[in-house]
């Protein structure tokens, strides 16, 4: 039995995937903000690491019990209260080399604001498609 209609089926996964995007959302835009600062180097949250994370939460489920919804932490994600704890790495340089030592290039943040943004988004109507199915359901009636 779940403890709640809200940790079975696709809302925790959706709200860890719009939890991640609005952390990283955090890290590009203190990029961005950063841009100027002599010596500052880019960071980013482990996106590939994120996915493989969630997933196999979701294939735990599937394999245990399918109203119980566990985070397990991974080498870089760590897990607190049952949620990840995203710690931001330093984005090496890749060649681009600034006389103030900064590694920060605009158009890379921007294109991975754009692609977090999308994913977010996707999350966000997924995540509000959940939550009109349950009205009804607790309704009664189709609106």
């Amino acid at each position: 039995m779940p403890r709640t209609m809200f940790e079975s089926e696709s809302i925790p996964v959706l709200a860890n995937a719009l939890n991640f995007a609005a952390e990283r959302n955090k890290v590009i835009a203190n990029n961005i903000a950063n841009i100027d600062t002599p010596g500052f180097h880019a960071r980013d949250l482990r996106v590939d690491e994120f996915k493989k994370m969630l997933g196999r939460a979701i294939d735990d489920r599937e394999a245990r019990h399918p109203f119980e919804f566990r985070m397990r932490r991974t080498p870089h994600i760590a897990v607190k209260g049952g949620s990840p704890v995203f710690e931001p790495y330093s984005i090496k340089s890749d060649g681009v080399r600034r006389h103030d030592r900064n590694n920060v290039i605009i158009e890379r943040e921007m294109s991975k604001l754009a692609k977090n943004a999308m994913y977010a988004k996707i999350s966000q109507q997924f995540l509000v498609k959940k939550f009109r199915q349950l009205e009804t359901a607790i309704s009664g009636r189709v609106t």
